[in-house]
This record gives structure tokens, sequence and C-alpha cells, in this order.
């Protein structure tokens, strides 16, 4: 994959990116903040569950439009979650 799509697949996911940004941040200690490599560690594995939970909710995201889509093309007469006009059945004088 050529750098030009794979930044803009990336900036199609912002808090994925985010969570990129943040693992680079670590791996060239920007901060200056990072002595050990036991926190530079705590901290990349704590980015890198962030990463993939995010990418998880992402993959969860595009599975269910996914599915909507392929019901729609297989039930094309299917209504969509439409406001129902009618208001119900009134009561009869003798079910009172």
């Amino acid at each position: 994959m050529d750098d030009e799509l794979f930044l803009e697949r990336l900036n199609k996911h912002p808090a994925l990116r985010k969570h990129m940004e943040a693992i680079l941040s670590v791996s060239e200690d920007l901060t200056d903040s990072l002595t050990l490599a036991d926190d530079a560690e705590d901290a990349l594995i704590e980015h890198g569950r962030a990463l993939n939970r995010e990418a998880l909710q992402a993959w969860a995201l595009n599975k269910v439009s996914q599915s909507a889509q392929q019901f729609e093309k297989r039930h094309k007469k299917t209504s969509k979650d439409v406001k129902k006009n009618c208001v119900g059945t009134a009561y009869s004088e003798t079910s009172k």
C-alpha cells in the first residue's frame, strides 16, 4: 500500500490516527518523560490497547453498515424504520 492511500484511509478514522500518533510519540520520546524502558513499555501497552479497542469498534460499525446494505439489497420492498401514521384502534362503546 502506498503512503498516500494509507494516509487517506487513516484520515477516515480520526480516533485511530490519534492513538497511532500517541504510539509514535512514545517511540520517539518527544516529551522526554520516559527515562525507563519499563515506563515506555507500559505506555505503549496502554496505547496499543486503546488502538485495538478503537480498531475493533470501527470494524464492528463497518460490519453493521455492510449488513444493513446487504439486507436492503435483498429486501428492496421492506420499509425502513418510519413513524406509523395510525394511532391505534379506538375502543367501541360495547367494550367499555
